[in-house]
């Protein structure tokens, strides 16, 4: 049995989403520089994992923002899966 050290362990890209609760558009902003110029896959999922919408983008330092359009579905919650090749992360929305 080897023992992971930190320098095993994924790193997880450093994102904030607002607002939450949303009504519309949910902005996500890319805080890792490692994160910044990789490509970046969005995908908005509902609870029963059905993905209802999904994005590619390209953050850059000038431009970090990713906008998510959930104004189309219906109330509820959702779970933002965001993956590059530096980590992924799940964030969860609701919307109303």
């Amino acid at each position: 049995i080897r023992i992971a050290d930190e320098l095993d362990l994924p790193t997880v890209p450093e994102l904030t989403a607002f607002p939450n609760p949303v009504f519309g558009t949910v902005l996500v902003l890319a805080f890792d520089q490692d994160f910044i110029g990789e490509e970046v896959r969005v995908e908005a999922v509902n609870t029963q994992g059905s993905r209802v919408n999904s994005y590619i983008v390209n953050p850059t330092e000038r431009d970090n923002r990713i906008n998510i359009d959930l104004g189309p579905v219906p109330p509820g919650v959702y779970l933002l899966r965001i993956s590059s090749a530096s980590g992924n992360t799940v964030k969860r929305i609701i919307k109303r």
